[in-house]
């Protein structure tokens, strides 16, 4: 079995987009200790890529109102893929926040992804 056809799920990749900070409405806070906000377009930049995932382990995060679920999952890529750190991938219902992608010994890249969910 090739590694092309191990990928045998689609998913959506969105970069993210930064947005620019307005300098007006921040109640006399100087801009540049404000955080950048986090912002996607609504439409994929890369549309039904060939990728695998499996969840590596979770935690529950006990709050109020509610618990959270934190899942840390690993997606495999195509080595010619443009993933980047802080992409959103849909795939199958689940939406990933990717950290840094990594490519071991230059043939595929392999990425940690996050996932919550508010249970």
């Amino acid at each position: 079995m090739s590694y092309s056809q191990m990928l045998d799920k689609k998913c959506d990749i969105f970069h993210l987009a930064g947005k620019e900070k307005q300098e007006e409405g921040n109640f006399g806070i100087n801009i540049s200790n404000l955080p950048d906000e986090v912002e996607y377009s609504d439409t994929p930049d890369l549309k039904a890529i060939d990728c695998y995932y499996m969840k590596k382990s979770e935690s529950i995060v006990q709050g109020e109102p509610q618990n959270i679920l934190i899942q840390s999952w690993l997606l495999h890529f195509n080595k010619n893929i443009d993933v980047r750190r802080l992409d959103k991938v849909i795939a199958d219902g689940y939406v990933f926040i990717l950290q840094e992608p990594i490519s071991p010994k230059n043939h595929h890249i392999e990425v940690e992804a996050f996932r919550k969910v508010i249970l």
